[in-house]
């Protein structure tokens, strides 16, 4: 009953609270007896509910040998990739990951995060920078640790817990001038891979602002951001990852500990007034979604030595279930809201497919279970395959699957250059080739 009445109370002061409230609110309950008690009983349930083992696992895939370096981005390879960055919020920031405490849902585990997090190996954790070392040991700016934005830890993981569209042109000109002095960094030199992931905070005020939290303010925002990057960083890939739907959150209102959280964290998504608010929040998602893909679809960022690259995979992501079905809080923290390490984890290799999948052509959803795949073609996301990469990718081809005419599918361990070009005319693609009749 007491609890309860901790709900309403929450929901009497901090309807529309931003994140410093959210930090204010779980600081004050870290010494209220009933919420730690309940916290506790929710933490056990949460822990003994996880369904992903932590498993050490080995990279399964050949490091082909290398190129000459790229001179252009459509020639980049991972070998190529001398650093690593991050911009965005709380997600990437790695907020919660670990969490044992309400206080520990504020610490922030940039060393864990998805896209820039540097913690351990592969074989201990995955993360972007984690497969990349296995391919350029030496590569630099990924995050370590834990900590805020401005510690040691962080080097270029500029994300903020809380931070909107409207922060990341500020966080944008901070990276710049962060890699400027970043230890090994050569801005001008070095190739980098650069991940954006923003727009849930966005998403979870929208109710109580539609006109700054438009679609079409959102993207404004985060085409300003990506100006910066356009002007003053060369020789960089840069990922943008559209929200997720944010409005999942309302299924994970699990108990009062996380039911309290959502309520302070992102009231527009867990409890809409009513239908149609509800109908306007998924509608306002995938207007998010479009319109930043139609942002990056439209050219206007393309150059020799620079890309911005949507990469969809939380696009139609659904929340993962358990076995006997309800949600699958494995992927998350204790919060209810952030990603947990499995959810890192996951997110991570669903952003590293996405990478080598064709523009057009990539994977718009994240199921469990995903494994890291291994290219079928060298070089990171692009239209089409460059000659260097093309010659690269026929260089290995000592194995590859083919499809006859007649629908068999047939199994080569060796195939003629002549034959593998054939192919490739034929289809455009290096993937799955008729055989010639």
């Amino acid at each position: 009953m007491r609890f309860s009445v901790l709900l309403v109370c929450a929901f009497l002061v901090y309807v529309g609270a931003d994140y410093s409230q959210y930090r204010d609110f779980l600081q004050k309950q870290s010494n209220n007896q009933t919420f730690l008690r309940q916290y506790d009983a929710h933490l056990r349930s949460w822990a003994s509910g996880q369904s992903v083992p932590a498993v050490r696992q080995e990279f399964p895939c050949e490091i082909l040998e290398p190129l000459p370096p790229a001179t252009s981005v459509n020639e980049l390879t991972p070998a190529d990739i001398k650093v690593v960055a991050a911009f965005g919020d709380s997600i990437t920031a790695g907020t919660g990951i670990d969490a044992a405490t309400p206080i520990g849902l504020l610490t922030q585990w940039r060393g864990l995060s998805w896209s820039v997090g540097g913690d351990g190996t592969f074989e201990d954790v995955i993360t972007i920078p984690n497969i990349i070392k296995k391919y350029n040991p030496n590569v630099k700016g990924f995050s370590v640790g834990t900590g805020g934005v401005d510690s040691r830890n962080a080097n270029l993981n500029l994300a903020v817990p809380g931070a909107k569209s409207d922060e990341m042109k500020e966080q944008a000109e901070a990276l710049v001038e962060r890699m400027k002095v970043e230890p090994g960094v050569d801005i001008e030199n070095d190739w980098k891979i650069i991940t954006l992931f923003v727009g849930g905070n966005d998403l979870c005020s929208y109710c109580e602002d539609k006109t700054k939290y438009a679609p079409e303010q959102y993207v404004d925002n985060i085409k300003q951001a990506l100006d910066v990057l356009y002007q003053h960083v060369p020789k960089a890939l840069v990922n943008v990852v559209p929200v997720l739907n944010i409005a999942i959150v309302k299924e994970l209102n699990q108990n009062l500990v996380c039911d309290t959280i959502h309520l302070v964290l992102c009231k527009c998504a867990a409890y809409p007034s009513n239908s149609e608010e509800e109908t306007e929040m998924k509608l306002a998602v995938e207007a998010y979604q479009k319109q930043l893909t139609d942002l990056i679809s439209s050219g206007q960022f393309e150059k020799d030595d620079f890309a911005i690259i949507i990469q969809p995979f939380f696009t139609k992501t659904e929340l993962p279930q358990k076995e006997g079905g309800g949600p699958d809080l494995a992927y998350f923290a204790p919060d209810c809201f952030h990603l947990s390490r499995s959810g890192h984890q996951s997110a991570a290799t669903a952003l590293w497919n996405n990478m080598f999948e064709f523009v057009g052509e990539k994977d718009d959803a994240w199921e469990p279970g995903e494994e890291v795949n291994c290219p079928t073609k060298v070089c990171i996301n692009q239209t089409n395959m460059s000659a260097p990469c093309l010659f690269l990718w026929i260089h290995h081809a000592t194995q590859f699957f083919v499809v006859s005419r007649n629908g068999s599918l047939n199994f080569l361990e060796i195939m003629s250059l002549k034959f593998i070009f054939q192919c490739f005319l034929f289809t455009g693609k290096p993937i799955f080739c008729y055989i010639p009749e």
